[in-house]
């Protein structure tokens, strides 16, 4: 094997390797506020739902990142229409602390609860929910299916973005 083919195949095999690193599963943790976080307990385990459905591992040790859910607000539009609100930090792994965020977002979520309808068109989300928490109440469970999937949409687009900009690096 001359010294050219030797170059091209160790060039090859960091070039897999490393797009093997890039578009390998990322881990994540969902994280809160202290202050928040009995308040944001469905709507965290709403997130982790939809962000396993979507085949992201979420973890409590090894992540790749930290996203933490901070500054909820939830607010009565008509009898049966909310509009919740929440910021979206990715940072880098973190135990306790929030460390400065990489990427950050807003997201504000609509939605209606009539009490005698429970509006979650996911059977799965329902049988997760049920495993989970057992009294947690319709309305809780209404807010975590709808700001859950909604969050879970930002993240992976917040992800994506990184993604994109680790690959211009290469």
């Amino acid at each position: 094997m001359n010294i050219n083919t030797r170059r091209f195949f160790i060039a090859a095999l960091a070039v897999i390797l490393g797009c093997g690193i890039l578009f390998s599963q990322v881990k994540l943790d969902v994280k809160t506020k202290f202050k928040q976080k009995s308040e944001l307990k469905g709507v965290k385990w709403g997130v982790i739902y939809f962000l396993k459905k979507s085949g992201y591992q979420v973890v409590e040790v090894g992540e790749h990142f930290a996203v933490w859910l901070v500054d909820f607000q939830e607010k009565r539009k008509e009898p049966d229409q909310y509009t919740a609100k929440l910021a979206v930090k990715i940072t880098p792994p973190s135990l306790f602390r929030q460390k400065k965020a990489i990427a950050s977002e807003v997201v504000e979520v609509k939605y209606r609860f009539q009490p005698k309808m429970l509006n979650v068109d996911d059977t799965g989300f329902l049988e997760f929910f049920k495993e989970k928490y057992k009294n947690m109440a319709r309305k809780e469970i209404v807010r975590a299916f709808h700001v859950g999937r909604m969050t879970a949409r930002e993240i992976k687009l917040m992800l994506l973005v990184l993604k994109h900009r680790k690959t211009k690096k290469i």
